[in-house]
């Protein structure tokens, strides 16, 4: 079988969900969305998602090719941190414990998106007979879109999100039963492909939603000075990276949307809340 992994936080980020089935259709049999009760940072939530599954946001269709995983790590996560190698340990329980709770066979291929990531249409049957005929892993790059729909990081270089076969990571470490060696990223391995598959939805958030996931997400160290939503909300009115606002001239407006998924026009109005500065 065919999966997408996608770990989710936010009841905004259904959406990218939504994309994800219209995207995937006739390629991938099972969404998987893993949500923890912890950040990032080791701070407790409750599972907010579980509410727009029980919604009828999403069709009784689309539900059947959705696993909602709600994720127990309370035993194995760093509490209230913001110790750089406790909110990437933190980090890689949240995105490799969904292997407790189904099983694979090694030969099942896996997308490890996060829930912003979106891949075109197109890039599905590329990729999956890439990995059936080459027996490999390989990374891919995404197109970066910051803030709004029609902000594209033209400079930057995302390369994040993996697919394999499951079998990649069971024969690394499955076997392997300390705390943390058993759960991996499921990114950053394989060989990189150049040409971008899909698109990130980078920071795609109101000021308020983004100092709440500055606070939660894995580089919660690198930004304990920034506690002013009014302040990322003046960043984003700028076009300036909230992390280094002497970076000038990075962000290139097309409002053309033609980097973006085919998806997105159908769901364009949810984003729409994200063009007002």
């Amino acid at each position: 079988m065919n999966y997408i992994k996608k770990i989710v936080s936010n009841k905004s980020e259904a959406k990218y969900i939504k994309m994800d089935l219209i995207e995937s259709e006739g390629f991938i049999h099972k969404i998987i969305l893993v949500e923890a009760n912890f950040s990032h940072s080791g701070i407790k939530r409750t599972y907010q998602f579980q509410e727009v599954i029980e919604s009828d946001y999403f069709s009784k269709e689309e539900k059947s090719r959705l696993i909602y995983l709600k994720i127990d790590i309370n035993k194995l996560v760093y509490k209230n941190t913001i110790s750089f190698k406790e909110l990437h340990l933190n980090e890689r329980v949240i995105r490799g414990k969904f292997v407790d709770y189904l099983t694979f066979n090694s030969t099942d291929i896996i997308f490890s998106l996060d829930a912003d990531e979106v891949l075109y249409r197109d890039s599905y049957g590329e990729l999956i007979n890439k990995v059936q005929k080459n027996n490999k892993a390989y990374q891919l790059k995404l197109t970066n879109v910051i803030y709004r729909p029609d902000y594209i990081w033209h400079s930057c270089r995302f390369i994040a999100p993996t697919v394999c076969y499951y079998g990649f990571y069971d024969n690394l470490f499955m076997k392997i039963k300390t705390r943390f060696k058993k759960y991996k990223q499921w990114r950053y391995h394989g060989e990189v492909i150049e040409n971008p598959k899909g698109v990130h939805f980078n920071w795609h958030l109101t000021s308020k939603e983004m100092l709440s996931k500055i606070k939660n997400y894995s580089h919660a160290d690198q930004f304990t000075h920034i506690d002013s939503s009014e302040f990322l909300k003046e960043c984003k009115k700028g076009k300036l990276f909230f992390w280094n606002t002497n970076i000038k001239n990075e962000i290139v407006v097309d409002k053309s949307y033609s980097l973006l998924p085919n998806s997105f026009s159908i769901l364009k109005n949810e984003l729409s809340h994200l063009m007002e500065n």
